[in-house]
């Protein structure tokens, strides 16, 4: 474990989706740039880069005497191992400065096969305490990048305690829910945001009682007055987020934050000038998101429509294919035009420019009303591009090299194919509840195990209830998915008070529970949650490594995946969720017009429910998960156990047992279909 430098100031990290992103990242003062590769990355909908443009940007980085990360951060499906594995081995030879990875899986092959390559654990990773740094240290990760919804404190907290750099998003987009606890685009629709392809659900207009709005629409972040604040906590990097963000913004935006962080702590001509740059960027209304309060219900503005860019006016006059705005506008800039019933982005299809205005003219399949809201929402510079490599040569015999290694390493790591899972009659059933007080009136016939959400307060409880099951049925204390800083002591001794009393079984559900339970002198039998996000063999043999005898695939599964990555691997206990009203968001936000009684109802009719427990606010469906008549056929691909998670159903539906379950109306999710 290396030791870490003592506070300084702290590098800035700049996105490129784009060679043209890249250079003006470069001539702004970004010290270090993050990329991704054509698949694989948390931004399936960038440009994206090929190995050998990957290449180039990483010598141009370094030519200038800066660094290039490229991001791999994507859940990775079985088939896609192969192509992981050669994008490692390609990286460690062009010299990647670090490498952004969420899938465990893919921790675990580059810490055994590219030691060479610096792992910085992303975001998705859903580290948000001290805990979770202290094991992203012990796995050997070199950064770790903290969940968005963390106070400057917090983040001080997390600083101190760790022998790691610790980098924070400083600007850019804001997810509702925590990130790699969100399942809303892949619950209706496959799009799964842990594997880049997020239709962004969180961004549409909802119905919400008699209330209408962008509830779940966070304002962009911007951090340019914490700036000084965060490199004295100790932070490492501060990272814009925008990869999907056109050159002028990153321009503009990389502009500012190098002003403030070259300027002295309480520079007003700096700040006051970065401002002004940021405003021009063309995002979204911002403010300092998590950064100053646990509960900014600032942060969210339901009556601001998402995605504008900057306002320019109404527009006065329509006719003959074109639009009058009282503003300038050039003749390669993109508009965003804003209705009662939605909204249109176009680039403009020509300007006539007047001293009073500009008329625009519009491109065909666009209508717009006199009235309409006229957004700006880029502005599109001429082409930069790096020089092109010749063909052949050095990045041609790296390609060579990576796919000679990554083919031994495929060959070392494959798993005997037929060695397979242990067969079952039937899984073990396994029932999820939120807690002691969910035991009275349950029907826990057919049940073999429970999974028990805790208080650390009232661990007691949790000893009660255990002592109410009959015999023959386990029980296992459960974690919840987040543990705030300021609980991890309580936490803490709350973990050691059950163990102490007996209790030796403990369901994780965030990485940072395997640091809070490690170091135990009882030895301790561990079963990991679907929201550890496993979703390929390598993931599962991660796990069996950290010491969990049990684990859940990842809820958002296809059948064909799962069958090929159990083909490949035996021993740890494998189960699924087979029924379930999950959390679709998971979030810290508190917002006075949430209405807990109040059904969400969304653009397409889908009928969803809020609720708050402990510290999150968590939006669930009306439909739960349902594929409990697949169960024999779980059993025979290998499935060794299911779960009824119960923690947000009903008295009813906690009555009804397995019988009753089995025939209520569910969802698939994925695996009946595709997950993208």
């Amino acid at each position: 474990m290396t030791e870490k430098k003592a506070p300084g100031k702290p590098q800035l990290l700049a996105p490129a989706g784009t060679e043209e992103a890249f250079m003006a990242a470069m001539e702004n003062g970004a010290d270090a740039v993050y990329f991704g590769l054509k698949a694989l990355n948390a931004r399936a909908n960038a440009r994206n880069f090929s190995l050998p443009e990957g290449a180039r940007l990483i010598k141009e980085a370094h030519g200038q005497g800066k660094k290039a990360l490229v991001a791999m951060n994507a859940l990775l499906k079985e088939e896609e191992l192969p192509t992981a594995v050669k994008y490692l081995a390609f990286l460690e030879e062009a010299g990647a400065d670090g490498v952004i990875v969420q899938d465990l899986g893919l921790v675990h092959l580059a810490k055994r096969h590219f030691p060479g390559l610096p792992l910085h654990g992303s975001t998705l990773m859903g580290i948000h305490n001290s805990l979770g740094v202290k094991w992203a240290a012990r796995m050997g990760l070199k950064r770790m990048v903290l969940a968005r919804e963390m106070t400057i404190d917090e983040i001080a907290t997390c600083c101190a305690q760790s022998s790691i750099e610790i980098e924070v998003f400083v600007h850019g987009a804001m997810c509702f829910t925590y990130s790699g606890l969100c399942l809303m685009s892949s619950y209706f629709g496959g799009r799964s945001s842990t594997r880049g392809q997020c239709v962004q659900p969180c961004r549409r207009r909802y119905r919400w009682g008699r209330k209408e709005g962008n509830f779940f629409s966070m304002d962009d972040l911007c951090g340019l007055d914490q700036v000084h604040a965060l490199g004295a906590a100790g932070v490492t990097s501060l990272k814009i987020e925008g990869r999907l963000r056109p050159a002028h913004y990153v321009a503009s935006v990389v502009k500012a934050y190098r002003l403030v962080l070259d300027a002295q702590p309480g520079d007003r001509a700096a700040l006051e000038q970065a401002r002004t740059l940021v405003a021009g960027a063309l995002g979204r209304k911002h403010g300092p998101g998590y950064f100053l309060s646990s509960r900014p219900s600032g942060a969210v503005t339901p009556s601001i429509a998402a995605n504008t860019g900057l306002y320019l006016g109404k527009a006065e006059r329509v006719k003959a294919g074109r639009f009058f705005v009282s503003a300038t506008v050039q003749d390669r800039d993109r508009l965003r035009v804003v209705t009662p019933q939605g909204q249109a982005g176009f680039n403009c299809a020509g300007v006539e420019t007047t001293e009073k205005g500009t008329w625009v003219t519009i491109p065909a399949g666009i209508r717009v009303k006199r009235g309409d809201l006229v957004f700006l929402s880029d502005r599109t510079g001429p082409a930069v591009k790096l020089p092109r490599a010749s063909r052949g040569g050095k990045t041609s015999e790296m390609v060579h090299r990576a796919e000679t290694k990554a083919a031994r390493v495929l060959k070392k790591t494959a798993s005997p194919r037929g060695k397979g899972r242990r067969r079952r009659k039937r899984p073990l059933r396994w029932m999820r509840l939120a807690g002691p007080h969910s035991l009275t009136g349950i029907n826990l016939k057919g049940i073999d195990g429970l999974f028990i959400l805790v208080d650390p307060v009232t661990p007691e409880a949790f000893l009660r209830a255990r002592a109410r099951v009959k015999k023959g049925i386990r029980v296992v204390a459960s974690l919840p998915p987040v543990i705030p800083e300021g609980e991890v002591p309580r936490w803490s001794r709350g973990i050691s008070r059950l163990i102490k009393a007996g209790v030796d079984s403990f369901e994780v559900a965030n990485l940072s529970h395997l640091e809070l339970l490690s170091r135990r002198k009882r030895k301790l039998h561990l079963h990991g949650s679907y929201t550890l996000n496993l979703l390929n063999s390598k993931a599962i043999e991660w796990a069996e490594s950290e010491g969990l005898s049990m684990a859940q695939f990842s809820v958002e599964t296809e059948w064909k995946n799962m069958s090929r990555a159990l083909d490949q691997v035996s021993g740890i206990g494998i189960g699924i969720t087979v029924y379930g009203r999950l959390p679709l968001f998971t979030s810290r936000m508190d917002h006075p017009s949430y209405n807990q009684k109040a059904a969400v109802i969304s653009p397409k009719n889908e009928r969803l429910s809020w609720t708050r427990r402990g510290p999150v606010g968590l939006l669930l469906p009306r439909t739960p998960i349902n594929v409990l008549d697949r169960e024999g056929s779980l059993a025979g691909l290998g499935i060794d156990h299911i779960v009824l998670d119960l923690a947000f159903s009903s008295k009813d539906e906690r009555k009804m047992g397995l019988h009753g379950l089995r025939q209520k109306k569910g969802r698939s999710f994925n695996l009946e279909g595709r997950l993208y």
